[in-house]
């Protein structure tokens, strides 16, 4: 009965002072997770948020705000040829690139994760949605990735601002 009690007080206590409110709120906002085949019990189902396209997403985490340093918003120049193609293909292309830097173990795992896994999805979630599974098709060294997709300016604004206020809790 007293384990209990000192237990119950050490939860008030982090619930109190917002230590378990601020760490669920930071791992729900950015996290990588492999791409797999099947639904099992290490698996959870979601659905790309600019599409209809459903997948399983392994439940652990490959890289996650911890692995984060920064994000910023960048504008996107296009080449004509590919303004083009994404006519073509009925698309209008994105005006605008999300770019978050690592930390620098964040940077090593991202690296030894690209670099293991040539081939395989890796699935972007941010603020509870799935925006993307691209295919891995390098290794990303540097520490820094981009992610772009059919978002609006406000909608990637609002990403790298949640993003950023998650590493500032």
């Amino acid at each position: 009965m007293k384990k209990i009690l000192i237990i119950a007080g050490i939860l008030f206590l982090f619930t109190r002072f917002g230590y378990c409110e601020t760490k669920l709120e930071q791992l729900s906002v950015v996290s990588f997770h492999f791409v797999t085949d099947k639904s099992n019990a290490a698996s959870f189902k979601m659905v790309v948020s600019h599409g209809n396209e459903e997948l399983y997403l392994e439940s652990t985490p490959q890289l996650t705000i911890e692995d984060i340093d920064s994000a910023s918003l960048e504008s996107i120049i296009w080449e004509p040829e590919y303004v083009k193609e994404f006519k073509e293909r009925g698309l209008t292309p994105p005006p605008y690139k999300i770019l978050i830097k690592c930390t620098e173990s964040g940077s090593k795992k991202l690296g030894r994760v690209t670099s293991e896994n040539l081939g395989k999805r890796l699935g972007i979630i941010i603020n509870g949605q799935l925006l993307m599974a691209p295919k891995i098709l390098e290794p990303l060294t540097t520490g820094e990735m981009s992610v772009q997709g059919q978002f609006t300016g406000e909608e990637a604004k609002s990403l790298v601002d949640s993003i950023n206020k998650a590493k500032s809790l």
